[in-house]
């Protein structure tokens, strides 16, 4: 399968489980949110797509956390209460879309520098460093 039939097959199935997630929380009532489950698309789209997917599905979590409490109701005291805690929980669902991205280009980045150090080693390359001095102590 090519990398865009993966990204569609893939963040169609994080939509439907995204659906799930709110469907499950309708049903839960006003005692219990869910909104925790929703992390789990959010970090699924953000480390598997980008940033951008993920930030997507983070915005579109909170829609949805908006749309749960909306119809089915809610227990703040107020509408802005409400509108806070949703508020409040979109921005941890971007912030940890934020995280789980960096996180992969991270790892990726250590995992180029590994083989390329690994290379070296093979062809018997010391890796210099900004000042001049190989890897071996050597000048």
């Amino acid at each position: 399968m090519s990398n865009d039939g993966f990204a569609r097959w893939g963040i169609g199935l994080l939509l439907l489980l995204m659906l799930l997630i709110t469907a499950a929380d309708a049903m839960t009532g006003l005692q219990i949110s869910l909104w925790i489950a929703y992390v789990v698309p959010v970090a699924l789209g953000a480390w598997l797509f980008g940033f951008r997917v993920g930030f997507y599905i983070a915005l579109l979590s909170g829609l949805l956390l908006s749309v749960v409490g909306i119809v089915w109701g809610h227990l703040f005291a107020s509408s802005w209460f409400f509108a806070f805690a949703v508020l409040s929980r979109t921005m941890c669902f971007v912030f940890i879309a934020w995280l789980c991205h960096r996180l992969r280009l991270t790892q990726e980045l250590e995992h180029t520098v590994r083989a390329y150090e690994e290379l070296c080693e093979s062809l018997h390359i010391g890796l210099v460093d900004r000042k001049g001095r190989s890897g071996r102590g050597e000048r």
